[in-house]
């Protein structure tokens, strides 16, 4: 007879679900005991004692409005019994210490059985086939027969991964933002990943709601970190006209309190980091800008997060970490960091600037860093759960995405302007571009130089590459380049004349020009330039190399004018921009936004619009308010040239409905409402743009990113449409051959980049033949099944690895079974699956709040325990796992299963190989990086100064404190520009003072 304890507390007054209570404690003592076959063998025996026909199994209390509880301890015998204290435990039986009475009376042992005892054991709560409920407990634990499917072991492996973990703090608090579910989630993630490291990205793709999650972390954190005399601040970095439109009003409606910061004023050579450095956590939105370590903004941001209070979290908002390599986000964790490569050592990751190598070279694993530094899900994650009878609910109402549909507008690009454009693009593939790369007429070769000749190469090929796909927008756009560029080579040679020679190469900002916002003048860009010594080179050779070039850019400049003026005639016209007009004739959307790669196009575009007066009073015509009212089509025009204030109000006035400042503003007047913009990608950032319906892609999108943030400002959460349109403009002809050479010049670029290697800072946005392809599918998907493939294939590109592809089928499994399906699954059961994709051993570990799943593959026969053999890559052994519930039998008709003594020799190798693993983690942990050569400098003198210098107090004590700061803090390489110059300043002066009071500076700050 088995009964409540009184220390069972029951939900409520008088009853707790017993059955349910003792069945889950059962499990967890069964899951933490140690899988031993002694203990196995016990478990045994007691299945066989239980399943003898004259042993009963009952539990008192099981049934019935009241839970009465059974505390006695009595062991009741045919002559004798005993009544005291004895729990019927090992402990109860035989090591504690107990008080119990003896009654050596076969009368009162009798009596006791058949009037107290009888009474508990016929009672009507009691239920009376407990014994089978408990031998099919034994049974379904990892010391049982009881057989489990792979999909049930894949299922309590992901639950184990992804259980929600909820913070005390949160649980209760009280808070007025409402989250959807999937952003609850997010929001929980986040706050684990930040108690455990500090620091977290969140980098929910375009349109699911980024802003709300980093909006509940400040109010958790102001909320969570208040105390009598210290109020918590928070700090938002966004770019300037995000903090505008989106982070004042929110913050306002939220009744929250944060500083805003531009990440424009980041970029200031005068940005004061400490005065926002004692924040408590610093929310970094559009964290991409922050890509490049080379930029003011970063290296103030590093300041930033290094410096003042040292518990301060770090959030990085972006639904794009990666635009251009796999670097951009490597520099975006350094920030999370505090510039230390070494942080997740003991997580599996030794080194992080060596895991992006790796990366860079198709080798290496990325999941473990994304489950430490990561939250992420994808478009198409959040669809699957609503397939999956998930509803988002947010403000009361049911948000659901609208459809994307694929459109295009199309033109003959080799017939354009008498067949020109063709011609001009065999023009630019002879180009030279010798003042780029002058190591080429370098009259005496070293290794070095050839290296630099290679990369030198590479410039001229990015500056190709960059006039194809301003000729392929349009033919200002070209026209610009193409003056500016002869207009240089032009001033060039001047100077060569007049005996100075200067390197082009050495121009950083050059690379620049692909992202069209820079109007340095030939004049200013020549100024910059370095000068070299003439006599070590072929001048000959390289001034008819610039004559060659100047002869080939005056020919296309000849072309342009010929165009110009008889577009101006009548004569002749632009292909692309009246299939563009012709196009939005046929839309029935009545708001579109219009990108174009570079601002000379949108200017282009807009004034070619303004003044083709027919083809406004067309759009006019089918849009009833303009027709009625005899208004025209109202145009704006928004590049990186417009101020930020004007910005804002062009914003509000093309979507009045999602960007007002608060619920009490009016907004514009619809007289005042912009029906058309055009723009640059200076609008693709965290704008809420969803009043359009249509979205146009004037020029080719090189980069998928980029058309799928693009189309983030339209299709967003809210979005009051069903359906929406991009529309991609193509050439129909030419294409081709205008993709084979930009194919051709990449291929260079990525053989010189194998040779000698490059800076990912240099090269700018990358254009890899998988792009070039996806360009082509989709011109190509006509389809809507075709179209939807190619969509979910980019924004599948853009995801990196979706954390929530390998949770969705435990989502589905919890939706479709219940949460108690997958909880009910014990832990250390086992499994076979035949026809596996690959044969081997899966083991799952969780020591403490660390998971392991490691996979060992079976090779002649055996399971090769070697660790040099391990696979413990999540992604990976997810897909060797993955498999669905109808792939097997039910569970309940599934025969026991065969124990199986073999486990124990790969079980225990398996768990030495674990421990091994976490003693080299920890290990290295420890271990104290090596000093770099510019640091090592500074040590050394410092080190040197208390022999060779007599140093007052206040030094020695001042040089104490920076020796300490130079091999105790490991974000010194936050301030290695400021200790360079410091070094340098030593060189030219020799006094040890000032080196040591010039980094003492920076110890008040770190």
């Amino acid at each position: 007879m088995i009964g409540r304890d009184p220390t069972i507390k029951p939900a409520e007054p008088d009853r707790i679900d017993l059955q349910d209570y003792l069945r889950r404690e059962l499990q967890s003592q069964l899951e933490s005991s140690t899988f031993r076959l002694e203990y196995k063998h016990c478990i045994d025996r007691l299945i066989a004692f239980l399943n003898q026909d004259h042993v009963e199994v009952r539990l008192y209390g099981a049934t019935g409005e009241r839970t009465p509880f059974l505390h006695a301890k009595a062991y009741l015998f045919p002559s004798y019994s005993i009544v005291g204290s004895s729990n019927f435990t090992v402990p109860g039986l035989e090591g504690n210490t107990e008080l119990n009475v003896l009654l050596a009376d076969a009368q009162a042992a009798q009596e006791m059985r058949n009037t107290w005892f009888t009474e508990f054991w016929d009672h009507p709560s009691v239920d009376k086939d407990y014994k089978s409920k408990l031998i099919a407990e034994l049974e379904r634990s990892k010391f049982g027969s009881r057989a489990y499917t792979p999909h049930q072991i894949l299922m309590r492996c992901l639950y184990t991964l992804f259980q929600p973990k909820e913070s005390p703090a949160v649980k209760g608090q009280a808070t007025t933002l409402e989250l959807a579910d999937f952003q609850q989630e997010g929001f929980e993630r986040a706050l684990q990943l930040l108690e455990r490291h500090g620091g977290a990205i969140v980098a929910d793709a375009v349109g699911l709601g980024k802003t709300y999650i980093g909006l509940r972390l400040i109010d958790h954190v102001l909320a969570e970190r208040r105390q009598p005399g210290y109020v918590p601040r928070a700090l938002v970095i966004s770019p300037a006209q995000v903090r505008n439109l989106v982070w004042e009003p929110k913050l306002r409606e939220f009744g929250l309190m944060a500083d805003l910061l531009s990440q424009e004023e980041m970029g200031r050579p005068d940005f004061n980091s400490r005065r926002y450095s004692y924040c408590d956590i610093i929310i970094v939105d559009e964290s991409h800008n922050f890509r490049n370590k080379l930029t003011s903004r970063y290296a103030n941001l590093q300041r930033l997060i290094c410096g003042g209070r040292r518990r301060k979290w770090v959030v990085l908002l972006t639904a794009t970490p990666i635009n251009n390599t796999i670097f951009d986000l490597y520099h975006q964790v350094l920030l999370l960091t505090r510039n230390d490569d070494r942080y997740y050592s003991s997580w599996g990751i030794p080194n992080l600037f060596q895991l992006f190598k790796d990366l860079d070279k198709g080798k290496g694993q990325i999941t473990e860093l994304l489950f430490q530094t990561m939250v992420r899900r994808s478009r198409m994650d959040v669809l699957k759960r609503q397939q999956a009878g998930e509803k988002i609910i947010i403000g009361g109402q049911e948000i659901r995405f609208p459809r994307r549909i694929l459109g295009q507008f199309t033109y003959n690009f080799e017939d354009s302007f008498h067949r020109l454009y063709g011609r001009w693009v065999t023009y630019i593939e002879e180009l030279f571009l010798a003042p780029y790369n002058l190591d080429h007429y370098l009259r005496e070769k070293q290794i070095k130089s050839t290296e630099e000749e290679l990369r030198n190469e590479v410039i001229t090929s990015l500056m190709k590459t960059l006039y194809l796909k301003r000729l392929e927008s349009s033919i200002k756009a070209f026209e610009y380049s193409i003056r500016w560029q002869a207009a240089f080579q032009d001033r060039f040679l001047d100077f060569l004349r007049q005996g100075q020679l200067l390197d082009g190469s050495r121009y950083r900002r050059l690379i620049a020009l692909e992202a069209e916002e820079l109007d340095d003048s030939v004049e200013d860009f020549l100024a910059s330039l370095p000068s070299v010594d003439p006599t070590h080179y072929d001048l000959e050779e390289l001034t008819r190399a610039i004559r060659a070039d100047q002869e080939v850019l005056n020919q296309i400049i000849k072309g342009i004018d010929r165009i110009q003026s008889e577009v101006q005639t009548g004569e002749d016209f632009d292909l692309k921009l009246l299939s563009f007009k012709q196009m939005m004739l046929s839309l029935e959307q009545e708001k579109v936004i219009v990108f174009s790669y570079y601002r000379d196009t949108a200017e282009y575009l807009y004034q070619q619009l303004l003044e083709d007066t027919e083809w406004l009073r067309a759009m006019a015509e089918k849009r009833p308010a303009l027709r009625d009212s005899s208004a025209s089509l109202r145009i704006e025009l928004l590049t990186g040239k417009t101020p930020n204030r004007q910005r804002e109000v062009l914003v509000r006035r093309f979507a009045p409905r999602f960007n007002r400042l608060s619920d009490q503003e009016r907004g514009c007047s619809p007289e005042e409402e912009i029906d058309l913009i055009i723009c640059t990608d200076v609008l693709s950032e965290g704008q809420n743009l969803q009043e359009a319906a249509a979205l146009v892609n004037y020029d080719l999108h090189w980069n998928p990113v980029r058309m799928i943030q693009r189309a983030g400002r339209i299709d967003r959460m809210g979005s009051p449409f069903e359906e929406l349109m991009i529309i991609n403009g193509f050439p129909e002809q030419g294409l081709e051959s205008l993709l084979g050479l930009v194919k051709k010049l990449q291929q260079r670029i990525a053989l010189i980049d194998q040779q000698v290697g490059l800076d990912a800072s240099v090269l700018g946005e990358v254009i890899s033949e998988r792009s070039l392809e996806e360009i082509r599918l989709l011109k190509e998907a006509q389809s809507p099944s075709a179209q939807s493939e190619v969509l979910q294939a980019l924004e599948t590109k853009v995801d990196l690895v979706s954390l929530d592809e390998m949770k969705f089928p435990l989502l589905e499994f919890i939706q479709q079974s219940g949460m108690q399906a997958v909880e009910e699954i014990p832990l250390g059961i086992h499994s076979t699956r035949y026809q596996a994709p690959q044969e081997g051993l899966f083991l799952a570990f969780q020591v403490k709040d660390r998971h392991f799943w490691h996979f060992y593959p079976r090779q002649a026969g055996q399971i090769a325990m070697n660790p040099a053999q391990l696979q413990s890559d999540w992604a990976s052994i997810f897909q060797l796992l993955y498999c669905q519930p109808g792939e097997f039998s039910k569970p309940d008709d599934l025969p026991p299963a065969p124990f199986d003594a073999e486990i124990f020799q790969v079980l225990q190798p398996a768990i030495n190989n674990l421990l091994n693993l976490l003693n080299q983690r920890q290990s290295s942990s420890f271990l104290r990086p090596t000093l770099p050569q510019w640091l090592r400098r500074i040590y050394l003198c410092l080190t040197e100064a208390e022999d060779n210098h007599k140093l007052d107090s206040v030094t020695e004590e001042a040089r104490q404190r920076v020796l300490n700061l130079v091999t105790q803090i490991k974000s010194i390489r936050t301030y290695e520009r400021d200790c360079k110059t410091f070094w340098k300043i030593y060189q030219q002066d020799r006094d040890v003072s000032n080196l040591i009071g010039s980094p003492d500076i920076l110890v008040s700050i770190v």
